[in-house]
């Protein structure tokens, strides 16, 4: 990790501006440390990735692949590559690719994923573990910017809907779900709004004295004070995921799951808790809830 540069804004700082939704590019730029390469611009958090600038650049450009570079999701807009830059020796890195055609689709593919750069930078300074942000910057002409990339931390590690998918009974399952109880209260202490809290967006640490990590942070937000019913929005969008994603965790201990998940956080109004977390359970219509930091 580098250290905090004379220009990066405390975490106050960050607290006050975060409200709204999509940071803009002058605000980005204020929380990275900055760095230019090519006819674009880009910010870097460590000095070593300016120098992967111009590979990053090329790889955009290839129509086919080069042997160190693996493609793990592609649609029309949107690439996720996994790349090893073996000559620099630098980790492996997730590395996501937007590329927007259309004129009325280039501010919104960029501030996605401009976003997403924010996001893991506020997280991570409220004390959420998450992937290592290495650069965010945007590559094209200067007056279309077509292409942004993101360059973040690769972790090998299964994801929660993986490790219930492949537990042998409920108690593994159980132990499983009370692991991604302490990732909402940590959400809820430090103040986080993750729009996907979904059992696909969280990666199982292999030690249990390590946190678990909670990736896509493209739609997050940070607003002055988490509200309760925020909590159990969040709750119920997790547990429908749950339920509906190959159902490998009966109706009975994903209830269990939140009765002991909320008795921990001693709300003074449970019954309405339960009111929001079962309507968002039964259905997947709660984005109004989830994102009433706006």
């Amino acid at each position: 990790m580098t250290a905090q540069l004379n220009g990066d804004p405390t975490p106050r700082q960050i607290s006050d501006k975060v409200e709204i939704a999509v940071p803009s590019t002058a605000l980005l730029r204020a929380v990275l440390p900055f760095g230019t390469s090519g006819d674009g611009f880009w910010q870097c958090r460590d000095e070593a990735w300016l120098s992967c600038v111009p590979q990053i650049e090329s790889l955009m450009t290839q129509s086919s692949l080069p042997s160190d570079v693996l493609m793990l999701k592609e649609h029309p807009d949107k690439r996720v590559l996994l790349w090893q830059n073996k000559a620099q020796a630098v980790l492996p890195t997730i590395v996501k690719v937007t590329t927007a055609l259309k004129r009325r689709c280039r501010f919104r593919t960029r501030r996605r994923l401009e976003s997403e750069a924010f996001a893991l930078v506020c997280a991570e300074r409220r004390g959420l573990r998450v992937p290592k942000l290495y650069a965010c910057g945007t590559w094209g002409w200067w007056f279309c910017r077509r292409r942004v990339v993101l360059s973040m931390e690769y972790l090998p590690w299964p994801s929660l809907l993986e490790q219930l998918s492949s537990a042998n009974n409920e108690a593994e399952r159980w132990r499983l779900m009370r692991r991604v109880s302490k990732l909402l209260h940590q959400l809820q202490d430090s103040g986080c709004v993750h729009v996907d809290f979904g059992p696909h967006n969280i990666l199982m640490a292999p030690d249990l004295k390590a946190d678990d990590v909670l990736i896509d942070w493209e739609f997050a937000g940070f607003p002055v004070r988490a509200s309760n019913d925020t909590f159990a929005a969040q709750a119920g969008y997790f547990s429908w995921m749950v339920a509906t994603s190959g159902r490998f965790v009966s109706p009975n201990l994903i209830e269990a799951w939140f009765s002991e998940t909320l008795s921990e956080r001693r709300f003074t109004n449970p019954d309405r808790m339960w009111t929001i977390w079962r309507r968002n359970y039964l259905t997947r219509e709660s984005s109004r809830l989830r994102m009433s930091w706006h």
